[in-house]
């Protein structure tokens, strides 16, 4: 079973609120957190960075390239292919 998808977000923030409506016209099940509301611990905001570091090396492996020579583009465009 995969884990149920967080969004930290801020109510005033379009991005925030173009992401939520993607995932809602969607019918994907998420928790929306206001993080302005319910701030991060430290050991959480270490989590969501350890996160994104391990699964940004594994993209960057999976295409045979160094975590230096890796786009933010590139990583999002493998992760996107790899859910499919």
């Amino acid at each position: 079973m995969s884990e149920r998808i967080r969004v930290y977000q801020k109510p005033t923030c379009s991005k925030c609120r173009a992401t939520l409506g993607l995932l809602n016209e969607c019918s994907v099940e998420f928790d929306a957190v206001n993080y302005y509301d319910v701030p991060l611990t430290v050991e959480e905001l270490r989590g969501l960075v350890d996160k994104l570091a391990s699964r940004r090396a594994s993209c960057c492996a999976k295409m045979n390239r160094s975590i230096a020579n890796c786009s933010l583009a590139s990583v999002s465009y493998q992760m996107m292919k790899s859910s499919r």
